[in-house]
């Protein structure tokens, strides 16, 4: 079994939809079991006009979603989506494709929102073509994010190693979460080797500066951090909620051994030791329940009620 040391990073992402998807979305719509991992590319200035958009996306109709998992991305995710003029669908489609073909498609009317790391987001609304309508931290405030692992055997076999990753990364994590860095760190992940997308899209959105595309604007006041809040701590409730996820999705036979496989995989010792070395303090663990912009909470001491509690699953 793989162990993986989790580092949690809370991170700004958003939803950009229309109306009717925004009501679509909150009713519930079943994820999809894989993300299609791409390369990244700049956009040339005809790309929208372009008819090889059919060939990734068919000619699927209605228009559906479209999450990418992105390769190098060290950014936010967030669901884009245009205006619809077709109103709700009867059945939605969703697939998997590269940032920029997302953005083709949604210009071109394709397909009605798709879920992806910043800056495609921002980048939409300046090419005028879709527009943010709600962030991921207003839905679950410091959910968790991208996580760094190791497979067991590895970290049995390079302790030193594995420690010296975590040092690595809460030293970047701090450096990251100061402010007066923000410029710099657009301009490094803005190269063709990362993101590859203008500086001047990436970094209003790491400062917190938020325009919506539709009229609105705010300065997010839980904007993209990578230290501050105890973040980076290995919570094992987390994985509990990602468990209860397979659970309600049927991605698993019956309750998983919830606990078990948190503590196995989370490993908080492996992360407590190595912060013990640099002499950082950390948070520790946290057990309280979360709550999320429905009124939905999540409790980790009972996740199996959790799981069955939604209308909309494909429990087995």
């Amino acid at each position: 079994p793989e162990l993986r040391q989790r580092r949690i990073r809370s991170r700004q992402r958003a939803s950009t939809v229309s109306r009717p998807m925004t009501a679509l979305l909150i009713a519930g719509l079943k994820p999809t079991a894989s993300a299609y991992h791409c390369h990244q590319e700049r956009i040339p200035p005809d790309a929208y006009d372009r008819t090889n958009i059919h060939t990734q996306l068919g000619h699927a109709t209605p228009p559906g979603l479209v999450s990418c998992a992105p390769v190098r991305s060290h950014t936010t995710s967030k669901l884009t989506q245009t205006n619809s003029r077709r109103g709700i669908p009867y059945k939605q489609q969703s697939r998997q494709l590269a940032h920029t073909t997302q953005l083709c498609a949604l210009a071109v009317d394709k397909m009605d929102g798709f879920c992806v790391g910043e800056p495609w987001n921002a980048r939409a609304i300046t090419d005028g073509i879709g527009f943010t309508s709600i962030t991921t931290q207003e839905i679950w405030p410091d959910h968790p994010e991208k996580v760094c692992a190791f497979t067991a055997e590895f970290a049995e076999k390079n302790p030193k190693t594995v420690k010296a990753v975590l040092k690595a990364l809460h030293e970047a994590s701090i450096w990251l979460d100061n402010m007066d860095n923000r410029p710099e760190q657009a301009e490094i992940v803005s190269a063709a080797s990362y993101i590859n997308c203008p500086k001047e899209i990436i970094l209003g959105r790491l400062q917190g500066h938020y325009d919506m595309g539709d009229g609105r604007s705010m300065q997010d006041k839980n904007y993209m951090i990578f230290h501050d809040r105890n973040c980076n701590y290995p919570q094992l409730k987390y994985a509990t909620w990602w468990l209860s996820q397979f659970r309600r999705w049927g991605m698993v036979d019956g309750p998983p051994d919830y606990d078990g496989i948190a503590k196995q995989v989370m490993r908080p010792d492996l992360y407590e030791e190595a912060m013990k070395e640099i002499g950082f303090v950390h948070g520790g663990a946290n057990s309280e329940p979360e709550k999320f912009f429905d009124g939905g909470i999540f409790d980790p001491a009972d996740p199996e009620k959790y799981a069955t509690s939604f209308a909309i699953n494909s429990l087995k």
